[in-house]
């Protein structure tokens, strides 16, 4: 057993690398990355599409199919237990108690579709509990999700509910061992945007209401703002950069993170945001020194060179050699 970094600390992910092959080549999905949880926080972490998150997250989660792994290093603490260490029953027992769980952003693919929902919920209750306990405990969860716990709507399928009433029961399902951690990957993103903001007020009732830490990944800047206290921007399988939500969306240091809030489109009709250029690199032929380099508009020689993470005093750390600090603590060569 490992001892966490402090007393607040919920998760605590340290020199992360989540390396897997495709096509003969090695895929850099995940390069090095801390990140911290505290309990009852919500943190969130941002970046376009291929930037890593959604593979950092499955890794704290194990959910990572182990046949396509070419690399898997560091540690994922919970609770000062490195979760990649635990054996596959202590795994599965712990999922059963106040451990973490996982909401994804496309419920059809998670539900059984054979399955009545309240089955699939009353699975991952705790063992022990009799049927009629396991019912009741049931319509309570479903109830905490704004759904209805009678036994009609626990015998539906998941095909007779709406994407926003799947995604409630994925929630549901999640909430079912009382998680201290809820990991959320893109949990709106297939959602119209009126469900969207009832799944969101879901999410931030929960997490206020039982002290419930979240992770949410995302990228969507707007829901960072409402619902997080701190965020951790992803860019080519690193983290660059981190701090509290109102400093970083405010006065962001790195030039990928003032990007990304650029091409936010404005409230005025018509308006586009113009904040990027290019896309994100392939994650199995990444670029020499930044990673950022081919896109960054302040881009230099030294940027040949890759920058660590290095601290900008209290309001968190950059991966910029603009930023001009001293490396920030822990930090790795790539």
């Amino acid at each position: 057993m490992n001892t966490p970094r402090n007393d607040s600390t919920l998760l605590d992910v340290r020199r992360l690398r989540v390396h897997f092959r495709r096509d003969g080549k090695v895929v850099r999905a995940v390069d090095g990355v801390d990140l911290q949880v505290r309990p009852g926080e919500c943190v969130g972490l941002v970046g376009e599409s291929g930037s890593g998150k959604t593979v950092l997250s499955r890794s704290i989660a194990r959910l990572m199919p182990d046949a396509i792994l070419d690399e898997i290093s560091g540690e994922a603490l919970f609770e000062g237990t490195d979760i990649l260490a635990l054996s596959e029953h202590e795994l599965q027992r712990r999922r059963r108690t106040r451990f973490l769980s996982m909401v994804f952003q496309d419920p059809l693919s998670y539900l059984n579709p054979t399955r009545r929902v309240g089955q699939q919920v009353a699975e991952a209750l705790p063992a022990g509990l009799s049927r009629r306990q396991r019912r009741e405990q049931v319509a309570h969860f479903f109830t905490r999700v704004g759904l209805p716990g009678d036994r009609a709507t626990q015998r539906r399928y998941p095909h007779e509910f709406s994407g926003g009433m799947r995604q409630r029961v994925l929630i549901a399902m999640a909430l079912a061992s009382s998680p201290r951690l809820l990991i959320a990957d893109e949990p709106t993103t297939a959602l119209d945007a009126t469900v969207q903001i009832q799944v969101l007020n879901t999410l931030e009732k929960l997490h206020r209401e039982q002290g419930m830490a979240l992770l949410v990944i995302t990228h969507d800047l707007a829901l960072v703002a409402e619902l997080c206290d701190r965020v951790y921007v992803m860019y080519g399988g690193q983290v660059v950069e981190s701090g509290d939500v109102e400093t970083v969306l405010k006065t962001p240091n790195h030039p990928y993170t003032r990007g990304l809030i650029a091409s936010v489109p404005g409230e005025g009709a018509g308006h586009r945001g113009a904040g990027l250029v290019g896309s994100v690199p392939n994650l199995a032929a990444l670029p020499t020194g930044c990673r950022f380099r081919p896109r960054c508009p302040h881009a230099s020689e030294r940027c040949e060179e890759m920058p660590p993470l290095m601290s900008i005093g209290s309001r968190g750390s950059s991966r910029c050699w603009l930023s001009g600090s001293e490396p920030a603590e822990d930090e790795v060569s790539p």
